[in-house]
């Protein structure tokens, strides 16, 4: 019965019913309550409607009860939402400690790192996703743009050597997400500065 309502739970949740998921997780409950999908779900339904400290509360739960890399990223987007940074961290060594070749963990530990200002560490980490996953379109944006700005920095930035590689990581970017704005807008802006440097 408690794993019949869960994956009726789990499909309102994909038809994008929270509220429903979350009224048949509560008769699951009694019966589920050691059930790491259970609060997995749970967060999942609580993160959908920005309820962040439930949802926090729903992934440590289901951490506690099964440690699991993706649960570690979950759990760690909704800390940063809640501005707890170090924490955030913390989970995301924990998700690589589970899974060291989960790039999803290496992605968001760049982006933590460039908010903190390691632009060098945050460039190795989103090295590390898209050695990890080639076609990680969000993981090439995100080192295109930090290399960008990293050359836009240099006294001649079209000729620094961050430059071409920030442009053959946005343009693969560009190739596996076209529909990325960001990436062809730093791509224009990249062609103005060539223009202009003549």
């Amino acid at each position: 019965m408690s794993a019949d309502l869960l994956l009726i739970a789990m499909e309102l949740l994909e038809r994008g019913d929270a509220t429903g998921a979350l009224a048949v997780l509560e008769r699951a409950r009694p019966a589920s309550e050691d059930d790491s999908n259970l609060h997995l779900l749970l967060g999942r339904c609580h993160e959908t409607r920005e309820d962040w400290p439930r949802a926090e509360i729903a992934y440590r739960r289901s951490l506690e009860l099964r440690p699991d890399a993706a649960v570690c990223l979950f759990h760690c987007v909704v800390l940063d939402r809640l501005g707890r940074d170090a924490e955030s961290i913390a989970g995301l060594h924990r998700a690589l400690e589970i899974d060291p070749d989960y790039e999803e963990a290496h992605y968001n530990l760049g982006h933590l790192a460039q908010r903190g200002g390691d632009l060098d560490a945050a460039a190795a980490r989103f090295r590390r996703a898209i050695e990890l996953d080639p076609d990680y379109a969000e993981a090439h944006a995100s080192l295109g743009r930090l290399l960008l700005q990293r050359a836009l920095q240099a006294p001649h930035a079209v000729t620094d050597p961050d430059w071409q590689r920030a442009h053959d990581h946005l343009t693969r970017a560009a190739a596996l997400d076209p529909h990325d704005t960001h990436v062809r807008d730093s791509l224009a802006a990249m062609a103005v500065v060539v223009e202009r440097s003549r």
